[in-house]
């Protein structure tokens, strides 16, 4: 409803978003982040160390994991559940804002399983590496692709997209957004060609 009434000119989207409405949003993908030569990330499945949980025996799993789209059950159903055991039918999910609340949830007891960003599990072991004695890894997901910088057609001037583009490739705020890229975990953008 907020694209409808007032369009962005740029917009920094999931992958499933442009899947889904795209093309009734007349968005294009322009640039496409890169992380460590990546352009794809994986999530780990975790689940407590306690040797007394019996998924099997469970009449519902709590799953703490961040929104992966309206398609998320499919992905969780399909990718992450069935090798290992975990009776997908039974999952529960809790969205919560970031995959930091979701590894804080599991390591304190509050919910089964916790489904979380590669990266940031690296990045919160070496910050605190007691959480990791309470949870073990089960899973880890196919590549994810990473969010997508789109332009809206229509709304975007040619003259603003190469703009866009000047700025996070060639460097000209390099200092200036140096910060931001850090915390969103990106080293460079790469060009998308149709």
């Amino acid at each position: 409803q907020q694209f409808k009434g007032m369009p962005p000119a740029f917009i920094f989207v999931p992958q499933w978003y442009i899947d889904k409405y795209g093309t009734k949003m007349k968005l294009q993908p322009l640039l496409v982040p890169v992380h460590k030569g990546e352009t794809s990330y994986r999530k780990i499945l975790l689940k407590t160390k306690d040797p007394d949980k019996n998924f099997a025996e469970s009449v519902s799993i709590t799953l703490a994991m961040t929104s992966m789209g309206p398609d998320s059950d499919t992905m969780l159903k399909n990718d992450l559940f069935p090798l290992h055991g975990v009776p997908a039918d039974k999952i529960n999910p809790i969205i919560v804002p970031k995959d930091f609340d979701a590894l804080f949830a599991l390591a304190l007891g509050q919910v089964d399983m916790a489904l979380v960003v590669k990266n940031n599990l690296d990045q919160i072991t070496s910050l605190n590496p007691n959480i990791l004695r309470t949870v073990r890894p089960l899973a880890e997901s196919q590549p994810i692709p990473m969010p997508v910088l789109c332009y809206v057609e229509g709304v975007a001037t040619s003259e603003h997209i190469e703009e866009i583009k000047a700025l996070f490739i060639n460097g000209k705020a390099k200092k200036k957004r140096s910060t931001i890229m850090e915390m969103l975990q990106i080293n460079e953008w790469q060009v998308i060609t149709n």
